[in-house]
């Protein structure tokens, strides 16, 4: 109980559950000013009540969903992300959208992929706990040898404090796990059109 809420964290064998149920619910909730309460007993079962505040004020008129499908591309993102499932998430939805990809396991091996071919490599894609070296520390290398090359920290709830503090004071583009589908294609080709638009401008008064 005192870790149901955690990002990752499941009591289901493997293959059968990712942990960001109820992390995802948690932050919703949270969100919106409210709580969650459990209760479980061994042998009875679960319950959990959600709290939220009553509103008395006027209800803002409904805003129409953006479904604009997400926009691809074909540049090569670097994907830096221990955990497997998350990994194999931001595989299936860059891919999709036709990005091409080097998948790493720990901050480490991004830097050694990196330095392999940072020239081809247009943004990066950064878990910030990882085994080895953080994703921070490693940006931090990466950035000596490529200054300015675009990145997208992501984080659970868990995870953040000391080790973005420096990166969020940097502007850095912090992406919030469990993220969905949209979220990450948006954010990815924001950054990359941004950096296409500097490159441009740059061009031009050159």
């Amino acid at each position: 109980m005192e870790r149901i809420f955690e990002p990752f964290f499941t009591t289901k064998e493997v293959g059968k559950g990712t942990g960001l149920g109820l992390a995802t619910v948690f932050g919703i909730v949270k969100q919106h000013g409210g709580f969650i309460e459990l209760y479980s007993e061994v042998g009875t079962g679960t319950a959990f009540h959600v709290h939220l505040s009553v509103s008395e004020g006027q209800a803002d008129a409904s805003r129409a969903a953006d479904d604009a499908p997400a926009r691809g591309g074909d540049e090569l993102v670097l994907v830096a992300e221990d955990h497997d499932g998350m990994r194999d998430m931001a595989e299936q939805i860059l891919s999709t959208l036709g990005y091409r990809l080097i998948l790493v396991h720990d901050g480490d091996e991004a830097v050694r992929k990196f330095r392999e071919c940072s020239d081809e490599i247009s943004l990066l894609l950064m878990d910030v706990v990882m085994p080895k070296m953080t994703g921070t520390e490693a940006y931090e290398k990466i950035s000596a040898d490529r200054p300015g090359i675009p990145v997208i920290f992501t984080s659970g709830y868990s995870e953040q404090g000391a080790y973005l503090s420096s990166a969020l004071h940097a502007g850095a583009t912090v992406l919030q796990k469990p993220y969905g589908a949209r979220s990450l294609a948006r954010k990815v080709r924001e950054l990359l059109d941004g950096v296409a638009a500097a490159k441009q401008s740059h061009e031009l008064v050159s």
